[in-house]
């Protein structure tokens, strides 16, 4: 077995002689040393124990057979034996760096990830940062905003601690109050609160925690001392802390209390008006039904207050108010409301006068005389002038054994005022159901001439006017309603009630157009182109501002000759606002329009007056021309009045003559125009026209 081991290394090495040695490549025999440490004892059969239990055999054969020197054979060998563990020991540990560089490769892998992940992360951090700084900025931006806005606000604005001290304030609360803030600051808010109101202000601010939010009118205390209203809007904050928002609406205030006191009171006199006079009767009438107890309801007008304001002037006319509402407040009791409802009409509610009709009634007359009394007193109105003295007429009735409406009631009373007037003024009546039914007929006839008017049931009868030898030289237009299918109605009938409803006014004007339309007919007539016309004028129509340019306009309108035009003005128109009236006379006068003065002698003013006037004829009346005959008095006035005509320059014509003896006694003493049922009745312009023809011829 030997021996074949032997042969075969020996075969096997026979590769490493020297003459080949120089032939094989490094890596051939690292290849072969591998294959023979690895295989050769495994191939010959022979065990590795065996192997190396002879290797100085192995050894000897080896170096006999390369023919090299026996240690570099035993270095061989045993390189040859180490070689497989230095493989294996090689390979394990190429191994465990290949593990140790793929755990190095996953880690560095997940670091990069982490670094990527950290990196996005930082991008974000760094987002979020930039915007919260942005945020931050914006912030304080907006804190220093509403700082400023807070600071700046026209109002005040606070916020309270818990402690109900100031933790925030601006400028306007500082500037209201008149304390600095930091003294404010230092300061609880009780110790503003006016002394009146200390108690409600607390408490309210201390309900305003169980709240959301509240409000409330309080009066607050400055600086100085002095007060001012203020009106506090409080909200709960977080934290126990409370924010309000104050105004000072003392001007607030005061202009509301100026405003109801417009509302309710008279501007002038400080009494009631009429709407707080209504209220007062809405809880006057209820009230005394329910106790059974009567009152009585007075309306008060001034005579002849119209005057005072024509000549002296409305301040003085306000004055002279002002007084007379002083004294009825003397003269009532507490609870008796006096109202001034327009001008110079008062209306008083007196209640409480007795239980029953009879009691009530006495009680109201003695209050009603007190008034009078004190209103008839003597008023210093102006200084260095004489006191004026002035009357009042009263109208009242009771109130409180029935319902009736508020209307009803002063409807009533001023019933009752008009009859006063009626009866001459200076007078009190009590209501009576003969006055209403007197009423009732005067509206009627006052609804009446409405109608008539827009009807055109007006018409004008022409009454001549003649001169000495009895020729035609005028007319005058005399007014006549004529109701369809009914009588006419006489002037005397009806012109009252025009004139108390101002509807005097369009009827007067009516009568101007319709006379002057007759005149310019007349005046394409031969015969009838120098009649003269004569008109009425009411004092309402001729007080009317634009009395004048009406007057012109229609002389331009119709194109008429105004000499021919005479306007005839009683007494009582030409001496109300004497100034004035003579200042429209002369103006109509310089376009050539003449003026009589009519029903002279009947007036209550002064002969002297003529004088001032720019008349130029003045009309007797018929109430003297009736009993010139046998009436010495009458004739002696008539006498008169011819007389002072003459030396004033002014013609005179006398209008009611009926009789020859009348016409005769007239052109004896110097009158020489006459008017009156002698020379023709009052007539409709159809039958006047074919008379004046007749008579100019």
């Amino acid at each position: 077995m030997n021996v074949e081991i032997h042969t075969r290394v020996r075969k096997s090495l026979c590769l490493f002689t020297l003459l080949r040695w120089g032939r094989v490549k490094c890596s051939q025999l690292l290849f072969f040393g591998l294959f023979f440490a690895l295989f050769g004892p495994v191939s010959s059969g022979i065990s590795q124990a065996e192997s190396l239990a002879e290797p100085q055999k192995l050894a000897t054969l080896v170096s006999t057979a390369l023919g090299v020197e026996h240690s570099l054979v035993h270095f061989f060998l045993y390189a040859v034996i180490a070689l497989p563990l230095l493989l294996v020991f090689s390979i394990w540990w190429l191994l465990r760096l290949r593990k140790r560089a793929q755990r190095l490769e996953a880690v560095v892998t997940e670091a990069n990830l982490s670094r990527r992940e950290l990196l996005r992360k930082n991008d974000l951090l760094t987002i979020e940062f930039c915007r919260r700084e942005r945020l931050e900025r914006e912030l304080r931006a907006n804190e220093e905003r509403y700082r400023s806005y807070i600071e700046q606000a026209p109002i005040g604005i606070f916020v309270l601690r818990g402690n109900d001290e100031f933790a925030l304030l601006n400028s306007a609360l500082s500037q209201m109050t008149g304390y600095s803030k930091p003294e404010l600051s230092t300061m609880k808010l009780a110790e503003l609160f006016s002394s009146d109101t200390s108690k409600e202000s607390a408490t309210f601010f201390e309900n305003i925690h169980q709240q959301d939010s509240s409000e409330k009118e309080i009066t607050l205390r400055k600086k100085d001392g002095s007060v001012f209203i203020s009106y506090i809007h409080a909200i709960t904050l977080p934290g126990d802390s409370v924010m309000g928002f104050c105004m000072d609406i003392t001007e607030r205030k005061r202009a509301e209390e100026k405003i109801h006191h417009l509302a309710f009171f008279d501007a002038l006199t400080a009494l009631p008006n009429r709407r707080r006079l209504l209220d007062r009767l809405r809880q006057a009438t209820p009230h005394g039904v329910q106790e059974h107890n009567l009152g009585a309801l007075l309306m008060m007008d001034l005579d002849h207050f119209k005057n005072l304001n024509d000549t002296l002037g409305h301040d003085v006319g306000d004055r002279l108010l002002k007084q007379v509402g002083r004294r009825l407040m003397d003269c009532v009791r507490p609870d008796d409301t006096v109202s001034r409802v327009g001008g110079d009409e008062f209306v008083i509610i007196l209640e409480r006068l007795g239980k029953n009709v009879a009691a009530a009634t006495r009680r109201a007359d003695e209050l009603v005389k007190k008034i009078q009394s004190a209103v008839s007193q003597l008023y210093p109105l102006t200084p260095g002038r004489p006191d004026y003295y002035i009357t009042s007429s009263i109208g009242l009735t009771l109130f409180g054994d029935q319902d009736s409406s508020i209307d009803a009631l002063l409807k009533k009373a001023d019933v009752a005022l008009y009859e006063a007037k009626k009866r001459g003024r200076n007078t009190y009546r009590f209501f009576s159901p003969e006055m209403q039914a007197s009423i009732d007929d005067s509206t009627s006839l006052v609804d009446a001439l409405r109608r008539a008017l827009h009807n055109n049931e007006f018409t004008l009868y022409y009454q001549p006017q003649v001169n000495a030898v009895g020729r035609v030289v005028g007319a005058e237009a005399l007014l006549r309603w004529t109701p369809p299918n009914a009588d006419i109605i006489s002037p005397l009938t009806f012109i009252a009630a025009a004139e108390e409803s101002g509807l005097i006014v369009p009827i007067g004007e009516w009568v101007i157009v319709q006379g002057f339309r007759q005149l310019k007919r007349w005046q394409q007539y031969v015969e009838t182109k120098d009649l003269k016309l004569s008109i009425n004028v009411s004092a309402d129509q001729f007080h009317q501002a634009d009395f004048v340019a009406k007057i012109f306009n229609g002389i331009e309108q119709f194109d008429i000759d105004p000499t021919l035009i005479t306007l005839e003005l009683t007494e009582s128109v030409v001496l109300q606002r004497v100034d004035q009236a003579i200042e429209k006379m002369l103006e109509l006068k310089s376009r050539g329009i003449s003026f009589s003065l009519d029903d002279f002698g009947t007036g209550y003013s002064s002969l002297s007056y003529l004088k001032l006037l720019p008349l130029d004829q003045v009309k007797i009346d018929s109430s003297f021309v009736r009993d010139i005959s046998f009436d010495p008095d009458d004739a002696a006035i008539v006498r008169a009045i011819l007389a002072m005509s003459d030396s004033l320059g002014l013609s005179v014509i006398a209008e009611g003559v009926e009789t020859q003896v009348q016409r005769e006694f007239l052109f004896d003493h110097g009158c020489l125009h006459y008017q009156g049922y002698l020379f023709g009745r009052p007539v409709p312009i159809e039958n006047f026209s074919a008379h004046a023809s007749h008579a100019s011829k």
